[in-house]
């Protein structure tokens, strides 16, 4: 049979598929298997290593159906995961020559690079004359192979990407336009979009999908290595000036009503254009996370690197107030790595570290941020720098302080002295005599899919009541761009039933599970629901070997679905890389364990669940 490959190891290494069946739902058989510096800690009351998540971190699947079959979000009935293959495939190669169905394809365009789902050119803006950066999408084929993508080649997933481009595009040029009156300097901190070349593709579903971007340089992930090689002095003084220049991206972010956050502030998502003598010019980057604090977004489901979350973020919570300390903590995290650029994420980062149990609930916790540690790690690693930094170490200190409400204002944050500007640099103030502008109310970046169903019973948080409400899904609006809602209805609320209708699918969420539910704690182990406290969002679970604990709601998850008994199925045999046809005998509910049955007449026990799948 055709192979069916994924790549493990970090692209070093694939997993094909051997035997006779012809279609497989083997996919999320990779999941969790290969997962980039899980944090391990072998804790004594479960007798074997357990893998404890970030706190806002694993990707629960859907929200509301059980996880997909390729271990990643849901997507409602009849929606397709896989590369479609339907309508013209462009017959360039991405990252060899640049595609025709273009205004910029009867040039030469010059291959700077390529991420996640496009690949960058470097072009030239026809009515302006200015250098820019051409984004045209592509999918991958198989772990070796990619073509551009097109409206009539993408999958549902894809689908769902491009129209979150699309509303990016449009919100970076609202915050632009809307913001460069009140504060022009900090609207030349954003990386501007100049044009979508998506919507077009969708009616011309055999064109290329594209986007334009001024060119903004690399990002500060990179550059801080450049910084590696400056003298301590010289390296003090860029940090102090890129870090300056992200906090007034941030300050023009609030003076927008309601405020809006990056909400995945990091140095990937920060860049820098110049040199360390003609001077550096910092924009923010990717805006797909962001958030709009409104008081009724407070509790949403929101995305962002966990690494750089600050400590109120929660899967379930997009932010406390004010809503700058968001962002700020991330620029507080920037600064340290500018400050060593040979910082290592083990030397500081809460999530490398084992996490603390609470000896009076038993529940763990994520070791908290610890300037003791920035202190040393910076000490080990920069020893040349720590003469210079003491006003920066407080100012750091401050950035990230585990209370929002204790964090400086963007305002206070560039007053402090470590990023007050030189003498020679006339500070710009924001214009505060005008009333705030508002993003358009119908840019919205989709961070969740729309996974649920007519009729699944579901929770609304409830602005007013401020508690999370059992309703049901009354109907599913597909909306233009991709921007769908729910409609909503309940009962039990003080003023007797109640509706409500275009609510984003970031405002639900599945209900919590009920006594006896099977569900996957810490994304590792089997458990049984003993019961849930709906006060403090807790569950009580029955462990393997009788134990019982207490966990966070976020770090309880649904099982994937079962495999039946005299069913046939797929093993994943990690030591050969390959699935392995065979027969369910027997599923063991409470250890999450399979009997298995192979063609040779082999009985194997006890295999985990994440190694088996149906063959359909």
């Amino acid at each position: 049979m055709a192979g069916v490959e994924d790549v493990a190891n970090n692209g070093d290494a694939s997993l094909s598929v051997s035997g006779s069946a012809a279609n497989l739902s083997v996919g999320h058989l990779l999941h969790g298997r290969f997962r980039f510096e899980r944090l391990i800690d072998t804790n004594p009351m479960f007798g074997r290593p357990v893998f404890f998540p970030s706190p806002v971190g694993h990707a629960p699947g859907p929200w509301g159906h059980a996880p997909g079959p390729w271990g990643g979000a849901g997507l409602r009935s009849g929606a397709s995961q896989s590369w479609s293959g339907a309508g013209r495939v462009p017959s360039e190669k991405p990252g060899e020559e640049f595609p025709q169905g273009s205004s910029f394809s009867d040039q030469s365009p010059h291959h700077l690079g390529a991420g996640q789902f496009g690949d960058v050119w470097e072009a030239k803006d026809t009515t302006t004359g200015e250098t820019v950066a051409v984004k045209v999408f592509y999918t991958r084929t198989s772990p070796t192979s990619k073509v551009y993508l097109t409206w009539n080649t993408a999958d549902q997933r894809l689908k769902e990407e491009m129209n979150k481009n699309i509303q990016e595009c449009k919100l970076v040029q609202d915050i632009i336009w809307q913001g460069k009156e009140r504060d022009p300097v900090g609207a030349s901190r954003i990386c501007e979009c100049k044009e979508e070349g998506i919507s077009q593709g969708k009616t011309n579903k055999d064109s290329v999908m594209y986007t334009v971007w001024d060119m903004c340089g690399q990002d500060l992930t990179k550059f801080r290595q450049d910084m590696a090689a400056l003298p301590a002095d010289k390296r003090l003084e860029v940090a102090r000036t890129l870090t300056r220049q992200v906090l007034e991206g941030i300050r023009l972010l609030n003076v927008f009503e309601p405020a809006l956050i990056h909400h995945d502030m990091k140095a990937d998502n920060a860049v820098v254009l110049g040199d360390f003598d003609s001077g550096l010019s910092v924009k923010l980057i990717d805006f797909g996370c962001f958030v709009r604090a409104s008081p009724d977004r407070k509790y949403s489901q929101t995305t962002g690197d966990p690494k750089y979350m600050p400590p109120e973020h929660s899967q379930f919570k997009a932010f406390e107030d004010p809503p700058s300390a968001f962002d700020i903590y991330g620029a507080g995290l920037i600064h340290m790595e500018l400050l060593c650029p040979a910082l290592e994420d083990k030397d500081w980062c809460p999530l490398m570290r084992p996490p603390q149990r609470n000896i009076f609930t038993g529940q763990f916790a994520p070791t908290p941020f610890s300037m003791d540690a920035v202190r040393s790690g910076i000490e080990t690693r920069c020893p040349e720098m720590v003469n210079f930094i003491s006003e920066d170490l407080h100012a750091i200190g401050m950035l990230t302080d585990r209370s929002p409400e204790n964090r400086p204002l963007p305002a206070d944050a560039l007053a402090l002295e470590a990023f007050a500007a030189s003498s020679d640099e006339a500070a710009v103030e924001p214009v505060t005599d005008q009333p705030p502008p508002q993003i358009d109310e119908n840019i919205r970046v989709q961070v969740v899919p729309m996974s649920f169903d007519v009729g699944d019973e579901v929770e609304y948080h409830s602005q007013t009541m401020d508690k999370w409400l059992k309703c049901k899904i009354t109907a599913v609006n597909d909306g233009e761009d991709g921007l769908g809602s729910y409609d909503l209805s309940g009962a039990g609320h003080r003023f007797g039933a109640w509706v409500k209708s275009g609510v984003a699918p970031e405002q639900v969420r599945m209900r919590s599970f009920t006594q006896g539910a099977l569900v996957l704690f810490a994304d590792a182990l089997a458990a049984t629901v003993d019961e849930y406290d709906e006060e403090t969002e807790t569950y009580t679970l029955t462990l393997p070997g009788g134990q019982t604990i207490q966990s966070s709601r976020e770090d309880v998850q649904p099982r994937l679905l079962r495999v039946e008994e005299g069913s046939a199925a797929m093993f994943a045999d990690f030591s050969s890389f390959q699935f392995i046809p065979a027969e369910v005998q027997y599923y063991n509910a409470v250890r999450d364990t399979y009997e298995l049955k192979f063609s040779d007449g082999l009985v194997m026990q006890d295999v985990s669940a994440d190694l088996v799948a149906a063959a359909q």
